[in-house]
């Protein structure tokens, strides 16, 4: 059996350049690639501006004191921040906010992670952030955070993909 010259090299070459691909695929984009070099603890996106990931926009639009109810601790406080979501789906796709608002999370100055907290009552004027939004659209909301009292807050961080996340500061 004779063997053809140069073909096997193509196919090892295509099975390789497959590979390559799927294997960036696979490793998502990082938030500094969408906001032009921004969206880094260290380097964060500047108040105002959205931080941009690969399904959704965020900013931060305003933050302040939860007084309608107490925390479960005397050294915390509930902190609540508007936040303005813009979906970068396509204009019949849906962004699921209530999925959204999981990832969305404050960071001290330490390095302190916290989640929002469920069923901490607003003033009715403050719509909790929630629901469906169509590709293209953008929806503002309010989430509550439990901090302990003092702490710095300088920073919102965005989860996304399957471990990415970008980092913003808060107003």
């Amino acid at each position: 059996m004779k063997r053809i010259q140069g073909r096997p090299s193509i196919a090892i070459s295509g099975v390789i350049a497959a590979l390559v691909l799927a294997i960036l695929a696979c490793s998502g984009t990082p938030a500094s690639t969408l906001n032009e070099g921004k969206g880094t603890r260290n380097d964060p996106v500047p108040v105002g501006k959205y931080m941009v990931t690969t399904n959704y926009e965020v900013r931060a639009q305003a933050v302040s004191h939860v007084d309608t109810e107490e925390p479960s601790s005397e050294t915390d406080e509930y902190r609540k921040v508007q936040f303005l979501i813009k979906c970068r789906k396509s204009p019949d796709d849906v962004c699921d906010l209530d999925q959204i608002r999981e990832n969305l999370k404050l960071v001290s100055v330490t390095g302190i992670i916290f989640d929002p907290v469920p069923n901490v009552d607003l003033p009715p004027s403050d719509k909790p952030l929630g629901g469906d939004i169509l590709g293209e659209a953008e929806k503002a909301g309010w989430l509550v955070y439990e901090i302990p009292i003092g702490l710095d807050i300088t920073l919102g961080m965005a989860e996304y993909e399957t471990d990415r996340r970008g980092f913003f500061v808060l107003p």
